[in-house]
């Protein structure tokens, strides 16, 4: 499974600022031979400096591209597919190969009767995958030891801690002991067992703050109102009204309402 924070929203931002800035780097300083002549295309054919113009769109392309991929149709799918590492890599290939048709069909219009499209196309995939797969790779990393160092769960004793609105530390237990946690109005309610008996913890926060931290313990969103812990749901049950409900093996509330758009992800995480 790729890691959590790779698909939220601020990283997405980091990939719509970085990725740009990488090829123009690697344009400017490194000068690949395949590269350098991809960007003086129409060399001589206007009076400006084509390669700063050439550079110019194709950082553009880039950074639109990605502004539609990442922060719009990736953010906001972000919720109804699980992205495995296999399905991340085709994502980031075929955000190459989208960049590259669209620098393809600009070369291509810049030099017309020259080169074929499917001239320009094949070019500009080899150049990009060049000066992408470097930045992809670093920024997966990245994130990925976020995740692995996040100071709200400790590998050591499996314990996560809750911080209220101000970032002061007010709870704290194992990820294992929650049952649920619970939105009401401007406080999160986390329902934890203590000695087999359940409890129930009040926090000033709001559940968008404590959504990170629990989904890295492995907690799911079983409703806009919920997350639950899936090691406690014994079974998902639909009543004759059409609606799910996750029962749980303990808890005074044995069970906890599931909406549609997230049954599937609840239902994979009791796989």
């Amino acid at each position: 499974m790729i890691t959590k924070s790779l698909l939220r929203f601020p990283a997405q931002l980091v990939h719509v600022l970085c990725m740009p800035a990488f090829f123009m780097l690697f344009a400017l300083l490194y000068k690949p031979q395949g590269l350098e002549a991809l960007l003086h295309t129409a060399e001589g054919a206007y009076r400006f400096n084509v390669f700063s113009f050439n550079l110019s769109i194709c950082i553009a392309i880039i950074t639109v591209q990605l502004c539609l991929t990442r922060m719009i149709a990736m953010y906001l799918l972000r919720s109804h597919m699980e992205m495995s590492v296999a399905r991340y890599v085709a994502w980031c290939l075929a955000e190459v190969v989208a960049m590259a048709a669209f620098v393809a069909l600009f070369l291509t219009l810049m030099n017309p009767g020259e080169e074929s499209y499917f001239h320009f196309l094949g070019d500009s995939v080899q150049c990009l995958l060049e000066a992408m797969t470097f930045p992809y790779i670093i920024l997966a990393l990245a994130y990925w030891l976020h995740d692995a160092k996040d100071p709200d769960i400790s590998e050591d004793n499996h314990r996560i801690r809750f911080y209220d609105s101000r970032h002061l530390l007010k709870f704290a237990t194992t990820a294992d002991s929650i049952l649920y946690i619970q939105a009401s109005e401007n406080y999160i309610v986390i329902h934890y067992l203590e000695n087999g008996t359940a409890r129930k913890f009040e926090l000033r926060n709001s559940m968008k703050n404590m959504e990170q931290t629990c989904e890295n313990a492995g907690f799911v969103r079983a409703h806009r109102s919920y997350l639950v812990n899936p090691r406690h749901i014994t079974v998902i049950r639909k009543d004759r009204g059409g609606f799910y409900f996750a029962e749980l093996d303990s808890g005074s509330e044995r069970e906890i309402p599931v909406s549609k758009k997230c049954y599937e992800k609840v239902a994979q995480a009791l796989q």
